[in-house]
């Protein structure tokens, strides 16, 4: 499975990126002899509230036989959103009930996704 991990407000450590393979490797399980690769797409975004504290948000999307499964949510500590993402994807992988999407409207996704890539990044 491709992986691509971007980070916006937060240094993406050794541990955390070995954190999120493993739970990469859980989710192959579930998207084995697919053609072409699975693309898994996420975006770790770090931000304070004053009254929580530090938040994490994540935007994971992907993207198997042309199909995206996107879904994002927040938590005060990285590796509880992980864990709550991967329980998601995991969930819509073995149900099997992914959103299709149509070639117009995943090129807009996609569109819309590089460019705020392309903004977060300009910003660095």
């Amino acid at each position: 499975m491709n992986v691509q991990i971007e980070t916006s407000g937060l240094q993406l450590t050794n541990e955390l990126e070995e954190y999120i393979n493993k739970k990469v490797e859980i989710l192959e399980r579930f998207v084995t002899n697919v053609n072409p690769e699975p693309v898994l797409h996420l975006h770790f975004k770090r931000f304070s509230n004053k009254q929580t504290g530090k938040i994490f948000e994540l935007h994971a999307s992907i993207t198997v036989n042309g199909t995206v499964i996107a879904f994002e949510d927040q938590a005060s500590e990285e590796h509880e959103l992980i864990d709550l993402v991967e329980t998601k994807l995991k969930r819509a992988l073995r149900r099997g009930k992914a959103k299709t999407i149509g070639v117009k409207r995943q090129r807009d996704l996609r569109n819309k996704i590089s460019q705020r890539f392309s903004r977060l990044l300009g910003r660095q």
